[in-house]
């Protein structure tokens, strides 16, 4: 349980409403709803494009039990709605409602009854939901589309959630995981520099209304997590060094200066990147006016 060893958190944040609890590097808000109420609404799984269809947000009847819940709406399948026994023909729709904070494995599909039960099913028909014992109103919702929409594929699933308060045997747990770095997923052929050949003259490197007022940049692309780039010229003169290092970017921009902050002349380069690892690879560049 999260909060049995309080020797890991900053209880210093928890005076604020708004705290974020602390511990080994992470930290986390944890909001508690004290009202049982619509939350939020999504489609988790659509095979079309059933974006025109309109799901309101869940609501409560007057007489209705508050029950908090997450309310899977399951398309292909149907669930007779439950109506007057004097009907004896009563319509169905093409989906099944499930509570799968109590049903997880979608065993068991609420009885479900709509405001018309002597008429198909339509747009905008208010569908009621029955739990847990058949004599208690939980929630209400409705669909709207209009003609020519796509109906949603077999399969397809929306989901409705309502606010939840903590109780006593919640269980908060969070995993982590050691950081590693996959060194097999770069490939050194890849690399290359842009742009190749670097042209002094472009009018897209332009930084003012003189024309020797230039940005030079040149980007280094598709490195490695971490390399070193040597620049040569085609005799062999030591040009400069570039260090790498990035998890998430795979460029190094270069401002075209030597070592010694001075801007190269034109011609051609060389350059050699190598890994830790002993891996490296020969390419070359060229500048030209």
């Amino acid at each position: 349980v999260l909060t049995e060893n309080k020797d890991y958190f900053n209880e210093s944040t928890m005076v604020d409403p708004r705290y974020l609890v602390q511990f080994g590097g992470l930290a986390f808000k944890m909001i508690n709803h004290d009202k049982t109420e619509y939350l939020d609404s999504k489609w988790l799984t659509v095979k079309q494009d059933t974006s025109t269809y309109y799901f309101k947000p869940l609501e409560q009847t007057p007489d209705s039990l508050l029950i908090s819940g997450d309310y899977l709406i399951v398309f292909g399948d149907s669930t007779k709605k439950l109506i007057h026994p004097s009907v004896s023909n009563p319509k169905y729709v093409p989906f099944q409602v499930f509570n799968i904070n109590i049903d997880p494995q979608r065993l068991d599909p609420l009885e479900i009854y709509a405001r018309n039960p002597l008429q198909p099913w339509t747009s905008d028909d208010w569908i009621t939901i029955l739990e847990p014992d058949l004599t208690h109103n939980t929630w209400q919702f409705t669909i709207f589309w209009n003609d020519g929409d796509i109906p949603p594929s077999v399969g397809d699933e929306f989901l409705y959630r309502s606010k939840k308060s903590f109780i006593e045997d919640d269980i908060f747990v969070i995993k982590s995981h050691a950081y590693t770095i996959d060194t097999d997923s770069y490939d050194l052929n890849k690399i290359k520099t842009v742009p190749n050949p670097y042209i002094v003259s472009n009018i897209t490197e332009h930084a003012g209304t003189r024309a020797d007022q230039f940005i030079q940049n040149m980007r280094f692309t598709h490195l490695p997590p971490k390399c070193r780039i040597r620049i040569y010229t085609i005799r062999g003169d030591h040009v400069a060094t570039l260090h790498h290092e990035s998890n998430t970017i795979g460029n190094k921009t270069w401002n075209l200066q030597s070592k010694e902050r001075l801007k190269i002349s034109y011609g051609v380069y060389v350059y050699i990147v190598d890994t830790p690892e002993g891996d490296s690879i020969i390419k070359k560049f060229a500048v030209v006016h």
